[in-house]
């Protein structure tokens, strides 16, 4: 008992580093009880509880991947990307762009214009659920523009 007594404060201050408040959200929560069912698990397992232990092991793997799939399917997570789009019309594909965004209800950042010979090249960067992204990327090339998309943290490395 003297060991599962230290077990969980060591194990409750190694979640709570992986619990991080970004951007006005907190992220990591799954992640800091995976870490401590997992603690949990190997205790189960030193006391010689193999089957509970296996057992803990594939319901939360079950859970973990339903989990996953529901994020997924009812776009719950958000996700940073950088938008580039290519144009030879400036102000028109600005002002489309910024009413197509607010339809969608994304809020645009980091707003950048750059002249490439004889084309304009906006980009900005923007919070989207995996929905969103398609949503936007489809209904710009409808416009008649060109866009990529690419991570924000691949841009800034």
């Amino acid at each position: 008992t003297r060991i599962v007594s230290n077990l969980i404060p060591g194990i409750g201050f190694i979640g709570a580093g992986a619990i991080i408040r970004e951007r006005g959200s907190v992220v990591g929560l799954t992640t800091a009880a995976t870490v401590f069912v997992v603690a949990s698990m190997g205790m189960a397992v030193g006391a010689g509880l193999y089957l509970t232990a296996s057992f803990a092991g594939l319901l939360i793997l079950l859970a973990l991947s339903l989990l996953g799939w529901a994020e997924d399917r009812l776009s719950l997570k958000t996700r940073a990307l950088t938008f580039r789009v290519t144009t030879p019309h400036l102000e028109e594909a600005m002002a489309r762009t910024s009413q197509l965004l607010k339809e969608l209800n994304v809020a645009m950042e980091h707003f950048r214009v750059f002249h490439v010979g004889k084309e304009f090249v906006m980009e900005f960067d923007a919070e989207v659920s995996y929905n969103q992204q398609h949503e936007l990327i489809s209904r710009l090339s409808a416009l008649g523009l060109r866009s990529e998309v690419m991570p924000l943290e691949a841009q800034r490395e």
